[in-house]
C-alpha cells in the first residue's frame, strides 16, 4: 500500500498548475459575462472564454500529470553552460509581482507599452538573455495589439496614446 501524504504530492509545479487553472477558470467566467457573438462575428467574450477554458483544462492536466523534474546539471554539461539554480517559489512570486504591476500600470501606460514591458521582464527572468528579452518585448506587444485590433477589441491607450 502506497501511503503518500498530500503534502508530498504538492510540488511547486502542481501548486502553479492549480493557480493557473483557477485563474484561467475565472478568466473564462468573466469572459462569459460579455457578448459571445455579435451580428458581425465573434464578440468581446469569445476570446476570453476560449483562452480561459483552454487554460483551465491545461492547468488541470498539469495538476494531474505533472512534468518530470529537469536534470539541470546534466543538461548544463551537455549544452556547455553552467547550471543556474532556480528557486521556484521566488520565480513564481516575481512572476505574480510582474503581473500585478502590469495590471496596476495598464490604465496609465496603456496596453501596448505594458504588454511589451511585461514580456521583456518575464523573458529576462526566465531566459536570462537580455537580447532575447528585448526582441521578444519589442515584437510581442505590437503583435498582440494588432491581433486584438483585428477583433475590434478596445484596449487601454494610457497617457501616451499608445
Amino acid at each position: 500500500m502506497n501511503n503518500t501524504s498530500l503534502a508530498s504530492k504538492l510540488t511547486n509545479g502542481r501548486i502553479a498548475a492549480a493557480i493557473f487553472a483557477v485563474v484561467s477558470a475565472l478568466f473564462c467566467i468573466e469572459g462569459a459575462s460579455y457578448p459571445y457573438m455579435t451580428s458581425i462575428g465573434p464578440g468581446a467574450g469569445f476570446f476570453p472564454v476560449w483562452v480561459g477554458g483552454l487554460g483551465a483544462v491545461l492547468g488541470l492536466l498539469l495538476l494531474v500529470f505533472p512534468s518530470q523534474p529537469e536534470a539541470t546539471e546534466d543538461l548544463a554539461e551537455e549544452v556547455g553552460k553552467p547550471a543556474r539554480p532556480t528557486n521556484a517559489a521566488m520565480m513564481i512570486a516575481v512572476t505574480v509581482g510582474c503581473l500585478l504591476a502590469a495590471a496596476a500600470l495598464l490604465p496609465s501606460l496603456g496596453f501596448l507599452l505594458v504588454t511589451s514591458l511585461l514580456t521583456t521582464a518575464l523573458l529576462w527572468l526566465y531566459e536570462r538573455r537580455p537580447a532575447v528579452a528585448l526582441v521578444g518585448g519589442i515584437f510581442s506587444g505590437p503583435a498582440i495589439y494588432y491581433l486584438f485590433s483585428l477583433l475590434q477589441v478596445r484596449l487601454p491607450t494610457g497617457v501616451f496614446g499608445i
